[in-house]
């Protein structure tokens, strides 16, 4: 991890990667697979917050420069070093992240850059990261992991040598030194992270690298910043800032946010003005007057018009040398209110078994949305904004899925609904050993079987397992016709004894096949005839 100063939810993050990662060693499940989905997920939006509070850094410095440019120049000269530098390891890496997937699912890297980490299916495939990242060598020197580790380590050198003097007092991490167990001695860092690692987990690994690159960013250019700082008058900072707690907006509703000078006294309210600026930043026409309460300015404004919107203003500032003018410009978009509602296996409902779908509506959180489904039957929240649909077996054949959403305002407002088709599930297959038609088979292999299996398709999209309830055999033995009967999927002692007992090329037919799907609708699977010999 990078930093000493983390955040509770930073170090949750860093668990979860210690822990996900160790459990890898024993077993990848589907359940791991998706927890290292969450945890990326996590991780991107970790690096989109500290990509944002970058962003205000280099704000500031900028402001700063402007104020004292002598003083201020050679700390901003080493901070959009370090800028550069962090872009460029991470554009690297984020790089790195699309080969893997394009080469693992075999898309395009166009289509590999857009898609979500969630909807890879081949998340567990380790096969390409072997072969990308390890290469044919013992220790992944052959690899790309080796050309990471080296970037990785050449970018914390740098870091240290940009802060000089105040590196002693920096905790980068970013640390790619090799591991050591009991059993396995030194193991490089290269194997420790991505030998025969799942593609899901060397995503989340990846994603993690990039936290700790933007987390050792700040770290440095937050101690650059300070240094300059330590005895200036704090009003040196001084900015224009526009804060809302959203930049969509829903038709209809009102569009707010607070414009106020950063570390400006709550006891001296500015003036704030939102109105027309020439090129030269001149302000030609006042719209609106907002009202200031505790140095912050209140905007609000109906919204009756779908797409993206700007304004721009002042605040102007008392001090000891006479009014300063700080302008400010922000934009929002307006949109009408819409609905997202997909099942997470196929485009329809299945009766009999869970049908997990995913619902949002773009600018409301999950916790606000209020979903139903009609027909009978039931929808459950499992997570935000997954569910799961139970289907009834007297459903209709279409169904709608409906949303509420609840607004800032307090108000409920109806998001739209969607439909789905309502279908039973397919009917399944028998097979006995590899045959699911008709075959032939050694007596002795046919004779060590325990029964007959029925599946789905393959190209069914659940994983469902069937219960075979009942078959018949029947088979010429000894110049008679004889015919047994099992009530479930196994061969009986006497089915067992007339198979190996048989002598010569003997047909053996296994009919009236009957099973039940996970709805508990029971099918006829017909009749597989096997010739032993």
């Amino acid at each position: 991890m990078a930093g000493a100063n983390q955040s509770t939810r930073q170090k949750m993050i860093g668990m979860m990667y210690l822990v996900l990662t160790a459990i890898l060693a024993l077993n990848v499940s589907k359940d791991i697979l998706n927890a290292f989905v969450v945890m990326n997920e996590g991780l991107e939006l970790s690096i989109s917050h500290f990509e944002k509070k970058n962003a205000l850094l280099y704000a500031d410095f900028d402001g700063q420069k402007k104020l004292d440019q002598m003083k201020v120049t050679p700390y901003w000269v080493k901070a959009e070093q370090v800028r550069h530098l962090s872009n460029e390891v991470e554009d690297y890496i984020q790089k790195l992240k699309i080969k893997l997937i394009s080469e693992t699912e075999g898309v395009p890297k166009e289509v590999a850059d857009t898609l979500p980490l969630a909807m890879v299916d081949k998340k567990d495939n380790y096969d390409v990261i072997n072969t990308l990242m390890i290469g044919s060598s013992e220790d992944g020197s052959s690899g790309l992991s080796r050309e990471l580790k080296d970037k990785i380590n050449e970018y914390r050198e740098s870091l240290y040598l940009i802060a000089e003097n105040e590196s002693k007092n920096l905790n980068i991490g970013l640390e790619t030194s090799d591991t050591y167990t009991l059993e396995d001695g030194k193991i490089p860092w290269e194997m420790h992270n991505f030998y025969y690692t799942p593609l899901a987990a060397s995503v989340a690994i990846l994603s993690q690298i990039q936290n700790d690159i933007r987390s050792a960013e700040f770290e440095v250019v937050n101690t650059l910043y300070k240094s300059f700082t330590k005895e200036d008058f704090k009003f040196d900072t001084i900015a224009a800032k526009v804060m809302a707690p959203t930049n969509y907006v829903l038709l209809g509703e009102d569009y707010t946010s607070d414009v106020f000078v950063a570390a400006f006294s709550t006891t001296q309210n500015p003036d704030v003005f939102v109105g027309e600026f020439d090129s030269l930043n001149n302000l030609i026409s006042i719209g609106d007057t907002l009202v200031v309460h505790r140095g912050m300015g209140k905007y609000r404004i109906k919204t009756e018009k779908e797409g993206f919107h700007e304004y721009a203003g002042v605040i102007n500032m008392k001090t000891n040398n006479g009014t300063k003018s700080y302008p400010f410009k922000s934009d929002y978009i307006v949109a009408r209110p819409s609905l997202v509602v997909s099942p997470d296996k196929m485009n329809v409902l299945y009766k009999g078994i869970d049908n997990p779908v995913s619902v949002s509506v773009p600018g409301i959180p999950s916790e606000n949305l209020s979903v139903s489904i009609n027909g009978g039957n039931t929808i459950r929240k499992t997570s935000n904004g997954k569910y799961n649909v139970k289907m009834s077996k007297r459903s209709p054949r279409n169904v709608e899925i409906a949303v509420n959403a609840k607004l800032p305002s307090g108000a409920t407002r109806n998001m739209g609904s969607m439909k789905f088709r309502v279908k039973n599930l397919p009917k399944p297959y028998a097979k006995i050993g590899s045959i699911i038609s008709s075959g032939a088979m050694r007596r002795v292999v046919l004779a060590s079987m325990p029964g007959i299996v029925a599946e789905y398709s393959p190209d069914f999209a659940f994983n469902l397992k069937c219960k075979v309830t009942g078959f018949k055999m029947y088979t010429n033995y000894k110049g008679s016709v004889i015919s047994f009967k099992s009530k479930n999927n196994r061969f009986t002692k006497e089915m067992k004894e007339v198979i190996e007992e048989s002598r010569g090329r003997v047909k053996i037919y296994f009919e009236s096949i009957k099973a039940e799907g996970n709805d508990g609708v029971t099918h006829d699977l017909g009749t597989i005839p096997i010739q032993i010999f």
